[in-house]
């Protein structure tokens, strides 16, 4: 599983305060990107919001892109915005009908979730408002038995590498790992990369420090003007990037 940050624009202040205690599933009759997503919610002359009011949306395709920060307090479900994280899936499911790679991520998502925040209940946007979101062809009962099955896609927790799969933090693994820093001194590796790849991985070493499950790509780069203008010169893929490479050592770097 890959969540991607894709840089979403923040149109004001976030308000702090979630304390989720379940996960509410959601469609936003809507086709497109993250950005495309979250810049239509802030664009929405009848309610503007401050940024999507979703914190995560899964596409057809099966990727999953982090969107509102799970620290802040949601703009999803009446009455839940303080106590719920919201999945929301690509797609009208009035008339959709879901992949099936959108269905897995969305299990293996929440089940992450659930496993992070010690949540017990998923359940659809209409158990908690009057609304037929998230629409009639949308796969409730699979998803949520699957969710709940022992038996299902996922049965570990998964590690920041995992999550962010392609990120390697230099320093955090030599540091961590004293014995491969000797190693490489030595010249019996070319870097401490090269021993993650022909051995750290299966010894299941961490390739990188732990990012905050609230981090949020467009909060970091905004909060930190030199990251992204290193971003927009190509010099980092993105924030997430860095923080995992610089950042974690570096003071006041998180926009909390």
């Amino acid at each position: 599983m890959f969540i991607q940050t894709p840089t979403l624009r923040i149109n004001g202040t976030l308000k702090k305060g979630n304390n989720p205690n379940k996960i509410i599933l959601h469609h936003p009759v809507f086709h497109g990107t993250a950005v495309q997503l979250n810049e239509m919610e802030i664009s929405n002359s009848a309610d503007p919001m401050i940024m999507s009011g979703y914190n995560y949306y899964v596409r057809m395709d099966g990727s999953i892109n982090q969107m509102r920060p799970t620290w802040a307090i949601g703009a999803n479900c009446y009455g839940q915005n303080s106590q719920s994280i919201s999945v929301c899936a690509e797609g009208d499911f009035m008339v959709d009908t879901m992949p099936k790679v959108q269905e897995n991520s969305i299990i293996i998502l929440c089940k992450y979730l659930m496993q992070q925040f010690s949540i017990k209940e998923v359940g659809p946007h209409k158990k908690y408002s009057s609304t037929d979101c998230p629409g009639k062809n949308y796969p409730v009962t699979e998803i949520i038995n699957a969710i709940n099955s022992t038996h299902s896609v996922v049965t570990s927790k998964y590690s920041p590498e995992e999550l962010y799969t392609g990120m390697f933090s230099e320093n955090w693994y030599l540091s961590k790992n004293p014995d491969v820093a000797t190693a490489v001194k030595a010249k019996k590796f070319t870097s401490g990369l090269d021993h993650y790849l022909q051995y750290g991985k299966k010894e299941n070493r961490s390739a990188c420090p732990p990012l905050p499950l609230d981090f949020n790509e467009g909060a970091y780069l905004t909060h930190n003007p030199d990251v992204k203008k290193a971003v927009v010169a190509k010099g980092f893929s993105c924030g997430a990037e860095h923080y995992l490479t610089y950042g974690f050592q570096e003071k006041n770097r998180l926009y909390k």
